[in-house]
């Protein structure tokens, strides 16, 4: 075989490892995309799950702060009913 035969099967082999290697990172590629985008999800919802409990919070304080100042008044106004 001459040079230029044994270059082009040289040049075949390392296009075939390079297809081989792009296919390859490309399944790779689709199953870390896949795994992004559940983690994302899972953050999201994480997230949502925070946002509710903080508005609940801020609901919970809300109502904790009229009952002081109700009970505050109430206290007030039996104080004035004995005076």
């Amino acid at each position: 075989m001459d040079k230029l035969t044994l270059l082009y099967i040289a040049f075949l082999a390392v296009v075939i490892i390079l297809a081989v290697c792009l296919f390859a990172m490309n399944d790779s590629c689709k199953k870390q995309e896949e795994l992004n985008v559940a983690t994302i999800k899972q953050y999201q919802k994480v997230a949502n799950d925070y946002n509710e409990l903080a508005e609940d919070h801020r609901k919970l304080t809300k109502e904790n702060k009229q009952l002081k100042a109700r009970l505050l008044y109430e206290r007030t106004k039996d104080d004035a009913n004995v005076l």
